[in-house]
């Protein structure tokens, strides 16, 4: 193992402080040029495993309310369809403006929160959905309405003004990231 991935191919090298690249080239050749690189490394494929059938678990705790996740595999964070599900999971539940939101939290009062999200990975990513069932309610009638919402979507897509308030909220995000 060592030897396969230990070697300067496979390694990335920082350095920090008051020096530049003409100063810093002599001196990393010098400690470290006549390193012997490893074997070549493959490239990783992305791997999105098929499901055969929908599976179900209930997990009893000490908690005051339900909580239904509903998850998927999906494709990795390079994929041409990671963008088209970062826009559907900010569409149909990022914040309380979300589809999901208004219509389990707001308007059915069935759920006291609702969440979609696309967690992006490097081999497969994860898509899910997260609503609490508010006291009171049934789980099952509250799956049936995150169906129909998830359904409404697939079919119709998200508007024009959506697919705008997830680029800007985007691009927001990143600048504030930038200031920090």
């Amino acid at each position: 193992w060592f030897n396969q991935y230990y070697g300067p191919n496979n390694a990335i090298l920082v350095l920090s402080g008051d020096i530049n690249a003409a100063e810093a080239k002599p001196l990393v050749d010098k400690y470290f040029g006549d390193i012997e690189p490893g074997p070549a490394l493959a490239k990783w494929q992305s791997w999105v495993p098929e499901r055969k059938a929908n599976t179900r678990q209930v997990v009893q705790d000490k908690v005051p309310q339900t909580r239904i996740y509903r998850l998927w595999v999906s494709p990795e964070n390079t994929s041409p369809t990671a963008t088209d599900l970062f826009i559907a999971a900010s569409v149909l539940g990022d914040g309380k403006n979300s589809r999901m939101y208004k219509e389990l939290v707001y308007v059915q009062q069935i759920a006291t929160n609702a969440s979609v999200f696309n967690y992006e990975l490097q081999m497969a990513s994860i898509f899910g959905v997260s609503v609490d069932v508010k006291a009171g309610e049934d789980p099952a009638k509250v799956e049936r309405e995150m169906d129909k919402i998830i359904a409404e979507f697939l079919r119709k897509g998200p508007s024009r003004d959506e697919v705008e308030l997830v680029s800007t909220k985007r691009r927001a995000s990143i600048i504030r990231g930038l200031e920090e």
